[in-house]
């Protein structure tokens, strides 16, 4: 007996595209039937990715266990007020032998997504049985689901988990499960899916503890899982179902546009192709992903110096890139961060080129240029002992590295710590009146990596508080007020950050 069906193939089976910013291309999907028997397609385009900031409701995540330990707070957040958290509201700490999950909607994977959010843990270390402080009683771990959560798979985060699970019958995670541990605050957490690429996935975020000792619990905020095409208005299709006579081929249109892509932005959907090919699987997915290939370059200075050329600008990908830095007289380049990360100055300069032939992604620049201090204010010795030796000494030395407002040579000068800011002091000096006018002044260490004000303070009775005598713009090194008014005897100063 002869059977007769359709049988559907497609080309390309992927699609990844680059294009400048704001243009647009159509590209062509070609649909066969090589069958006996006529093809009905229908074409259904899930966008890829993932993003929530929890701040309006559960938005389909949900608790499959029934545990309602995982619920929406608004007690502490990474940004702006809300996130999960697993803990009890009143107590700020989790109950006895909880095990819950929180499972997130389903999320379409592109070719290489990745999943990143930021989490502030606290849990019970294990102080009693394995001592190495990466023990821990109560933790949590992530996995990954692919068939709607009928089984979970580990899902481990980039550098590989902190922490392990110490042996414990009363744990639901087995001994020496890896886990996260507690953290100093918020903290990111990134991991690749490019494992499961094209495939619709959930998220799992699961928390044990043992009986006894509770400590606050685990909050998640900010998840993201990219490519994520917020915007869908960068694709469209020429046409969502066909049928197709047997023994032919049909061309579908695919439109594709960077316009709502920011600069090196990425978008992806996966075109689930729904057929009648008793033969294959249905759907099939083909994945299309589109990124914008135009770099945006934002160029910044402070301090008395400039650059050429400075502000935001578009760049064409394979377009090279010069900046020019050049410190006013009496200055020179402190710092040199490209997104965020230092470039190496190995001695004092006042001027610098950085030149590159093709920005391989956006570009983030920002040049810091200082006063020129006398040779040995601070000896190398005193900053190699707090390991300030990635620059040179001067601009080591002129860094605000602990941000609290000081100069690493006005720690030395106060013999403070130039990497903890709790141990800054503000040092005030009260300078003896001159004559004739008999007027008291004040001087004090100027905050100089910014543009700050300082508001001189004064009153002559402190229980009728104290009112502005004069604002001044800061100056380093060391600042000394005009002369103040004869009759007030208690001053205080205020700093203002532009």
């Amino acid at each position: 007996m002869q059977v007769a069906y359709a049988q559907f193939d497609f080309v390309p089976t992927s699609i990844v595209a680059g294009l400048p910013a704001n243009t647009a291309t159509n590209l062509t999907l070609q649909i066969e039937n090589s069958g006996d028997l006529p093809l009905v397609l229908d074409i259904v385009p899930v966008f890829a990715g993932f993003a929530d900031d929890m701040e309006s409701g559960t938005n389909d995540w949900t608790r499959p266990d029934g545990n309602q330990d995982w619920h929406i707070s608004a007690q502490d957040a990474h940004s702006p007020t809300r996130a999960w958290y697993c803990g009890r509201e009143a107590t700020r700490t989790y109950r006895e032998l909880t095990h819950a999950a929180l499972v997130s909607p389903p999320i379409q994977l592109a070719a290489e997504s990745r999943l990143s959010f930021w989490h502030h843990a606290r849990f019970e270390n294990d102080v009693d049985d394995i001592l190495d402080g990466k023990h821990y009683w109560d933790s949590g771990v992530m996995e990954i689901s692919t068939n709607s959560g009928a089984s979970w798979l580990p899902l481990e985060p980039d550098g590989g988990y902190p922490g392990r699970i110490t042996e414990n019958p009363m744990s639901p995670f087995a001994a020496e499960t890896p886990c996260f541990a507690s953290t100093l605050g918020w903290e990111p957490v990134t991991a690749s899916l490019a494992d499961y690429a094209g495939q619709m996935v959930q998220i799992r975020f699961r928390f044990g503890a043992d009986r006894y000792v509770n400590e606050e619990g685990w909050r998640l905020d900010d998840v993201t899982v990219s490519p994520n095409s917020a915007a869908t208005n960068w694709f469209g299709l020429s046409t969502t179902n066909l049928t197709l006579t047997n023994g032919y081929s049909a061309l579908v249109q695919l439109q594709l546009d960077t316009t709502p892509l920011p600069p090196m932005g990425s978008a992806a959907v996966a075109l689930y192709l729904h057929h009648n090919d008793p033969e294959q699987p249905s759907p099939r997915v083909l994945l299309v992903q589109l990124q914008n290939l135009t770099r945006r370059v934002d160029i910044t200075t402070s301090g008395p110096g400039q650059a050429v050329p400075t502000g935001t600008f578009l760049l064409a990908p394979a377009e090279p890139l010069e900046v020019e830095l050049t410190a006013e007289p009496n200055h020179f380049i402190a710092d040199i961060l490209t997104n965020g990360v230092p470039v190496p100055i190995p001695n004092v300069f006042t001027t610098q080129t950085l030149s590159w032939s093709s920005l391989p992604g956006n570009l983030a620049l920002h040049a810091i240029f200082m006063p020129l201090l006398p040779d040995n204010a601070v000896p190398p010795e005193w900053l190699a002992g707090y390991d300030l030796t990635t620059r040179h000494w001067m601009a080591e030395a002129s860094l605000d590295h602990d941000g609290d407002g000081l100069l690493t040579w006005q720690e030395y000068e106060l013999d403070s710590d130039p990497l903890d800011p709790e141990s800054a002091p503000l040092q005030v000096n009260l300078l003896a009146p001159d004559e004739p006018t008999n007027a008291w002044r004040i001087s004090w260490h100027a905050f100089t990596n910014a543009n700050a004000t300082y508001t001189v303070l004064g009153s002559t009775n402190l229980t009728m508080g104290f009112h502005a005598l004069t604002n001044i713009l800061a100056a380093p090194p060391v600042m000394t007020s005009p002369p103040l008014p004869p009759d007030h005897r208690f001053f205080g100063l205020q700093k203002t950050l532009p």
